[in-house]
């Protein structure tokens, strides 16, 4: 089987450092405190607990490389 994926579209380093900012890093740090307030909030199963736990943890390193990606792409503009 064979898949038919669509081009790549380029992106300008301005709207590229646009949408990381304004988009991508608020929308990973706002699901690492939605899955902080589940766990603060609500008494929940041992089993959503621990997979509530792994998840934040997934979700504290996706805001670094979010964060990471972003620093990469303000030097890229700067220069």
């Amino acid at each position: 089987m064979r898949l038919h994926l669509m081009p790549r579209k380029k992106i300008s380093a301005s709207a590229l450092q646009s949408s990381i900012a304004g988009h991508l890093v608020p929308d990973a740090v706002q699901a690492h405190d939605t899955v902080n307030q589940f766990l603060d909030s609500y008494e929940l199963s041992a089993g959503v607990v621990s997979n509530l736990i792994a998840a934040k943890k997934h979700l504290q390193l996706g805001v670094a490389h979010c964060k990471a990606a972003q620093v990469i792409v303000d030097f890229e503009v700067e220069n």
